[in-house]
């Protein structure tokens, strides 16, 4: 159910869906995201080590993706067949937030975790990366 949003509006529980070879978005709730956006710095000195110039390279967004996988028919013998990570450098899909910084195809870059919450849930981390100038995944 959407929140009902008064006063100043900031964005509010934002969701999308996450789908990569093997994993169809209608079998995960993508239920969290953090987005890095990295570079190199190469600085230029003079004779005195002061900086007199820099050069960013090496541009990427790193985004870790939480998705908790499922399945919507209720059968709890293929919500487990769901609980998967991508291969290594798989393109993984995000699509539904509205938001470019994170919609999208990624590469995923390896260390996903399978982990269960306290709660119960089998929750998964993958963590992805886009390259380049203007960030986008490797295909």
């Amino acid at each position: 159910m959407p929140a009902t949003l008064k006063g100043k509006i900031a964005v509010f529980s934002v969701t999308g869906a996450l789908s990569f070879t093997g994993a169809a978005k209608t079998t995960n709730r993508l239920v969290g995201s953090n987005l890095t956006d990295e570079f190199e710095v190469s600085e230029l000195t003079d004779g005195n080590d002061d900086v007199i110039g820099a050069a960013a390279h090496r541009h990427r967004h790193r985004c870790t993706f939480d998705v908790i996988p499922y399945d919507a028919s209720g059968n709890i013998a293929t919500a487990k067949t769901n609980v998967k990570l991508p291969d290594p450098l798989a393109l993984v899909t995000i699509e539904d937030f509205g938001i470019d910084e994170l919609d999208g195809t990624w590469n995923y870059a390896g260390g996903g975790t399978i982990a269960l919450t306290p709660e119960g849930w089998i929750r998964m981390t993958l963590p992805c990366a886009r390259y380049g100038a203007t960030p986008a995944a490797l295909s």
